[in-house]
């Protein structure tokens, strides 16, 4: 990589080896990965057969999956409370996405390690959180209400040119160089070794899972048991109706618009503890696949942003195990594409607030 782009420093763009062939910097970074997870004592592997292998390392596709999966989901969600109320895509969270990465990258270098783990990652946690709902916030008020009233197309725009302004402000802010957070190291599980492949599960993958299931908890019970849940459905189905009622439109649209970039600073957070790379432009990618699990699964359904986070992450970690890495990004857009042509409204198709396009 250009010094000029690395803030004076050298940065490892591949590497060409002997055995293995041309590396990619994603190469790179899973092998430094994978051998920072098995710090444990290997059990030597004897003769193995080969379909034991193969099932052994698909669990452990699955396992990396199920992770992934989770990251997409969360800013999925965020995807899908947004339109549902607002007829929005708000392209904007993927700086968001950002910022809650460098929410940790900050406190991991000042108080979040001397706190130790648990302590640090809640402290970041609560930081990257409430970072990303005043965000949500600022936006809902400062750029999408005024154009509530505007043409369908203008709020599209402003949430790419929200984007691109937030993606450049991150990287004028923390510059472009790439930045590398070790959370702790050792921390993974054996669940199968001496088989003939190690299965491993990391805290990190445990870690995101159940945050993930807690959220959706969370939320579930938001949308069912509380009166916002009420205004949020009752806003999403008719707001005019609503607004007759006594529903206070823009308060829940605001609302909700925070509940998305809280969710998509935390899904930032979670990505960087656990892989430990973070670039001001990591967030743009990654929405765009989350964009695609929300309409896979069905955009305006939060179940269906779950299932399609899942679904988006198995074809890019099965993409990149069986086929090459340089294809996974590929193999995701292939099913966006295959999604909007034959299937718009997803899997579990739920109607959206679309029908009145605008933000409040």
């Amino acid at each position: 990589m250009p010094r000029a782009e690395a803030g004076g420093g050298t940065q490892l763009h591949a590497v060409d080896s002997s055995r293995f062939g041309h590396l990619s910097r994603y190469d790179v970074q899973q092998a430094f990965k994978m051998r920072r997870v098995q710090g444990y004592d290997r059990q030597p592997l004897g003769e193995a057969p080969a379909w034991r292998v193969a099932l052994l390392y698909l669990l452990q596709q699955l396992v990396n999956a199920i992770s992934l999966g989770c990251v997409y989901a969360l800013l999925a969600i965020g995807y899908t409370l947004v339109y549902g109320i607002s007829g929005v895509i708000n392209f904007a969270y993927g700086p968001l996405y950002t910022m809650g990465a460098f929410v940790l990258v900050a406190s991991w270098g000042g108080w979040g390690a001397s706190a130790g783990v648990a302590a640090g990652l809640g402290l970041a946690l609560l930081w990257a959180t409430l970072t990303g709902a005043a965000a949500g916030l600022g936006m809902a008020a400062w750029v999408f209400r005024p154009l509530g009233h505007a043409r369908s197309g203008a709020a599209l725009i402003a949430a790419v040119g929200l984007a691109i302004a937030l993606q450049e402000w991150i990287r004028l802010a923390q510059g472009p160089r790439t930045r590398y957070v070790l959370v702790a190291q050792d921390t993974s599980w054996p669940l199968v070794r001496g088989l003939g492949f190690d299965v491993v599960l990391s805290k990190g993958h445990l870690a995101i899972g159940l945050a993930t299931a807690v959220v959706g908890l969370l939320l579930w019970g938001l949308q069912m048991r509380t009166r916002l849940g009420r205004a949020q459905r009752a806003v999403a189905q008719d707001r005019r109706m609503a607004a007759l009622l006594g529903v206070d439109v823009d308060r829940t649209v605001a609302v909700t618009f925070a509940l998305g970039g809280a969710l998509a600073a935390t899904a930032g957070l979670f990505a960087a503890a656990q892989y430990g790379v973070v670039t001001f432009r990591m967030g743009a990618l990654v929405a765009l696949k989350a964009l695609t699990a929300a309409l896979l699964g069905g955009i305006g359904s939060l179940p269906g942003a779950a299932l399609g986070g899942g679904l988006v992450a198995l074809v890019e970690v099965a993409t990149a195990a069986y086929v090459a890495s340089e294809w996974k990004d590929i193999a995701v857009f292939a099913v966006l594409v295959l999604v909007l042509l034959f299937r718009p409204r997803g899997l579990l198709g739920g109607k959206g607030a679309a029908d009145e396009p605008g933000p409040g």
